[in-house]
């Protein structure tokens, strides 16, 4: 189990899964695992299931949440992505357009020299 906690055999053989429950619960700090752990073997029945259903809603609850951060967290990532995608294609128009721009600009000043060049020739 762990070595950080002393865990009668008794608790270890009789709770295998509330000694699980209670090593991994996010609510009670150390020494109120520890307190736990040593008054287990005394403690009445329905008070045990009282323990083992909190921290099974605990677990559970927690497990949601974390479900629904990680999905929140794809979805924002999704959506930066197509913005991304987005910035980067209106990014690649607007040169397009200007390389367009400047490429009709260049042809009207060819033009116009071409036709000042004609005209001093006559």
């Amino acid at each position: 189990m762990n070595q950080k906690f002393e865990i009668p055999q008794v608790v270890k053989d009789s709770y295998p899964k509330l000694v699980n429950l209670i090593l991994e619960a996010k609510s009670m700090n150390d020494e109120e695992k520890q307190y736990w752990f040593r008054i287990l073997p005394v403690v009445q029945k329905k008070h045990v299931k009282k323990l083992f259903k909190i921290l099974i809603t605990e677990k559970r609850e927690l497990e949601k949440i974390d479900m629904e951060y990680k999905q929140n967290l794809q979805k924002l990532q999704d959506s930066r992505s197509d913005f991304k995608f987005e910035s980067a294609k209106k990014k690649t128009e607007t040169r397009k357009k200007l390389e367009e721009e400047h490429e009709k600009n260049e042809e009207l000043l060819e033009s116009e020299i071409l036709k000042e060049i004609e005209s001093m020739e006559d």
